[in-house]
């Protein structure tokens, strides 16, 4: 996970030296990079810009150099690679305090907060589901950490 003004690390291997470029990418470019490789190994970066938080996409496009002999090999390359920026301005650290065990159907809890918002407390009776074999879902890691937006930008390809 990446913060906004990290400096992402790209290690690239292509199958022949040319020109590439490295953009951040969601619903249009946020950053780009552009590089030129005299070999088919090359380590690049890019800055993830002040302004861009959640998920995204890395994509490195390269084309082979006119001068290659790798005549015979597709001239254009291409990857793309979900990545996620997290904004800690937005996080909310939060101490709770419950019991281990609940007995006559009554939970106290205590809690504190670094900032004001809001907290939603779910209490699920496990044995219950156990008998049932149900699996208890996960809706935050739905919502928040694999719910990609997906890539819109736009691309053209004069080559094809």
């Amino acid at each position: 996970m990446f913060a906004p003004g990290d400096v992402v690390q790209l290690n690239i291997t292509a199958p022949y030296a040319g020109t590439g470029l490295v953009t951040i990418e969601r619903d249009r470019v946020y950053a780009h990079a552009w590089f030129r490789t005299g070999g088919t190994s090359s380590t690049q970066s890019i800055t993830v810009p002040s302004d861009f938080e959640g998920h995204g996409y890395i994509n490195v496009s390269f084309v082979r150099d006119m001068n290659s002999r790798d005549v015979f090999s597709t001239p254009h390359v291409f990857a793309a690679a979900p990545f996620r920026v997290d904004n800690p301005a937005r996080g909310i650290s939060i101490d709770l305090s419950a019991p281990k065990l609940v007995q006559d159907g009554q939970l106290e809890i205590s809690y504190n907060m670094s900032r004001t918002g809001a907290l939603m407390l779910f209490a699920i009776n496990e044995g219950v589901l156990q008998v049932a074999k149900y699996q208890t879902p996960n809706p935050l890691r739905q919502l928040l950490v694999e719910a990609h937006k997906p890539l819109a930008a736009t691309k053209y390809d004069a080559s094809e």
